[in-house]
């Protein structure tokens, strides 16, 4: 949904017949809210596909990063993380969401797609920066942040070769028709 941020839409009544949320759902403040501006926007019979973040657990680069980001930075930087992108990891939840804004035909399959970062001072920056945990992490010393990534570095260790850092996320993606 375009708007900025925004749950509710400019958009006419039944104004598209398909609306993509991509990676992004997960962080609405109010989630059956969005589904139903969602479900309003659409013609009749027309399509929703989301896509969330699946469990932490899935994705042992993200499990590492909030592990040692309680551990060197704050305990709740590395809550911030399983508490923000992971958040709608459950797909019968995702599904009852859905289903409560009226849509009907849900289907949520699992997708499975490996991560590929140069090195993981990239992936650990890279992710930092962009998130609401630049802050927290760029107020600690650099004694902290280079043992944040020591231990990063140490536990994907057999997720590094020549190319680099790869590691798997998983991924919920709905479908469903208004």
């Amino acid at each position: 949904m375009a708007g900025g941020g925004r749950t509710d839409q400019p958009f006419t009544d039944g104004a598209f017949e398909v609306v993509l949320c991509q990676q992004v759902f997960q962080f609405f403040p109010d989630k059956p809210l969005g589904l139903r501006e969602m479900h309003r926007v659409l013609r009749p019979g027309g399509r929703i596909v989301l896509s969330v973040w699946g469990s932490i657990e899935r994705s042992p680069g993200f499990a590492v990063l909030a592990e040692a980001l309680t551990r060197h930075v704050d305990p709740q930087a590395g809550g911030l993380l399983g508490s923000g992108p992971f958040s709608l990891s459950d797909a019968d939840e995702l599904r009852t969401l859905i289903a409560g804004a009226n849509f009907q035909d849900i289907v949520i399959r699992r997708a499975t797609k490996t991560l590929h970062y140069a090195s993981v001072e990239e992936f650990v920056l890279s992710y930092v920066s962009g998130s609401a945990l630049a802050g927290i992490v760029g107020g600690v010393d650099e004694s902290a942040r280079a043992a944040l990534l020591a231990e990063v570095r140490t536990k994907l260790a057999r997720a590094i070769d020549d190319q680099g850092l790869r590691f798997p996320i998983e991924t919920n993606i709905a479908a469903a028709r208004a």
